[in-house]
C-alpha cells in the first residue's frame, strides 16, 4: 500500500502585526497524492480560507472547515487564500504575532 502524502507549499505563515479592524491576507498550495480520504483543513480561531483571492464565494473557518474530495486518490494541487482578522477579543485591542502552523493538515476523514 503507497504511502499518503501531503505537499504544502509552506509549512507556516507569518502575518507579523495586525491591527484591530484590518486583516492580513497570504497564499499557499496543497496538494495530496495516495490517499484513502478526503483532506480536511481546519483553520484556527480567527483565521479564514478561500479558494478566491477576492473571498468571494463559500469561505471557510473554525467551524466550517474545508475539504478537498481526492480523485482517484489525489488531490490536485489547489491555491487557498487565507486571512487573519484580530477579533475584538484581543486583549490590546492589536493582534500578537501571528505566526501559526497548519497542524491540521493531518486530519484526513474516509
Amino acid at each position: 500500500v503507497p504511502e499518503q502524502e501531503i505537499v504544502l507549499s509552506r509549512s507556516s505563515i507569518d502575518f507579523g502585526e495586525v491591527a484591530f479592524g484590518d486583516f492580513a491576507q497570504s497564499n499557499y498550495t496543497v496538494s495530496g497524492v495516495n490517499l484513502t480520504g478526503s483532506l480536511v483543513i481546519t483553520p484556527p480561531d480567527e483565521v479564514t480560507i478561500s479558494l478566491s483571492e477576492a473571498f468571494d464565494g463559500t469561505v471557510y473557518s473554525l467551524g466550517s472547515p474545508l475539504s478537498l474530495a481526492p480523485a482517484g486518490g489525489t488531490v490536485v494541487e489547489r491555491t487557498l487564500y487565507v486571512r487573519y482578522t484580530p477579533g475584538a477579543d484581543d486583549e490590546s485591542m492589536q493582534t500578537n504575532s501571528a505566526d501559526y502552523y497548519f497542524r491540521n493538515f493531518g486530519g484526513l476523514k474516509d
